[in-house]
């Protein structure tokens, strides 16, 4: 029986179109920016992208969590240990994120467009690059669901940064070096975060920032495209003297 290909959402009802990626397989999305059923697994998405892993669709929707603006108003019930502490992981990782990291974080909301994509908007941001890219004349159908995620992750971002609590005192916290991990340095321009961002990131993971290589580092971060071409004077001497080398897309899985 052939039961033919759908042309409406199941969940909300809106159009569906097919949506060819990159290596050339076909997949049904739902033009519908506002559909329930994307942002059940884009806010867990976006909450894993800020570091806050283990929160299921189930779980947050248990909690009347399904969009960002949900997590903005989330407040724990005393009770559950579980809601409590993924407050406690909010506090420490959106409301004390930088503005960079919760716009990167927002990848989650954008159909075919990944942290170094975001990275890319955000550096252009403040050229207008964003807001071009909202208002294209005649999208195609990708490029109207690029659009339209756009615009749900300028509202979303704005509900974070503008929300009093993000404005209030950040808590500096001063990262414990974990001797066992030992110095970390990085080599070449990182496509998914700046080299600061990823310094801090490093920092909190317990290492001790090192700008150079020398005998004694424990690990040199190589940007990804730094590991496809002629190797850095930094890499090389890594290299020569045995230190661990992690890429670029190693060190964002930590």
């Amino acid at each position: 029986m052939n039961l033919g290909i759908p042309d409406c959402c199941p969940v909300c009802g809106g159009k569906l179109e097919i949506i060819t990626s990159k290596d050339g397989v076909k997949n049904l999305f739902c033009v519908n920016e506002k559909c329930p059923s994307r942002f059940n697994e884009q806010v867990s998405a976006f909450c894993e992208r800020l570091g806050i892993m283990g929160v299921s669709n189930t779980t947050l929707e248990n909690w009347g969590i399904k969009t960002i603006q949900d997590i903005v108003d989330f407040k724990p019930n005393p009770a559950y240990k579980n809601e409590v502490k993924f407050a406690e992981e909010l506090d420490k990782k959106m409301w004390n994120a930088s503005k960079e990291s919760i716009f990167i974080a927002l990848s989650a909301l954008v159909y075919g467009v990944g942290r170094r994509e975001m990275k890319k908007f955000w550096d252009n941001w403040g050229s207008g690059c964003l807001d071009s890219l909202i208002s294209i004349e005649n999208p195609s159908v990708k490029e109207q669901m690029i659009m339209d995620s756009l615009k749900v992750v300028k509202e979303a971002y704005f509900s974070i940064v503008d929300n009093p609590k993000y404005n209030e005192p950040k808590v500096v916290e001063t990262p414990k070096v974990d001797s066992s991990k030992g110095s970390i340095c990085f080599t070449g321009k990182l496509e998914t975060m700046t080299r600061s961002v990823a310094q801090d990131k490093a920092r909190k993971l317990g290492y001790e920032i090192a700008e150079s290589v020398a005998k004694g580092l424990g690990t040199l971060v190589v940007a990804d495209a730094g590991l496809k071409g002629e190797p850095s004077s930094k890499l090389k001497k890594a290299q020569k003297l045995g230190i661990r080398i992690m890429s670029e897309t190693e060190f964002n899985a930590l």
